[in-house]
């Protein structure tokens, strides 16, 4: 049990160390947060969060729900958080 403490420790570590990037794609019909980071000189992506998306009709028209998009981009966000993989807000 101590062993895997100290792994999980040691990891946790090396991530929070690690700069982590995110790209928020939102299209017509869901979006999704790819998280990136590089490793050795590659870049590694995962998927850490997908949400629907469509239009919405209000008085008559079509229309995006920026509320609701916005949920959803907060929402991704926690979601790195809660994987203990924060994006950097470095700007090159």
């Amino acid at each position: 049990m101590k062993n895997q403490e100290s792994w999980d420790k040691y990891r946790k570590d090396e991530r929070l160390k690690m700069k982590y990037w995110v790209a928020i794609d939102i299209g017509a019909s869901g979006g999704r947060h790819i998280l990136g980071h590089v490793d050795e000189g590659r870049l590694i992506t995962e998927e850490v969060y997908r949400f629907p998306n469509g239009l919405k009709e209000q008085s008559g028209r079509l229309c995006w729900d920026v509320d609701e998009i916005f949920s959803h981009i907060l929402r991704g966000l926690a979601r790195c958080k809660e994987i203990g993989k924060i994006p950097s807000l470095h700007r090159h």
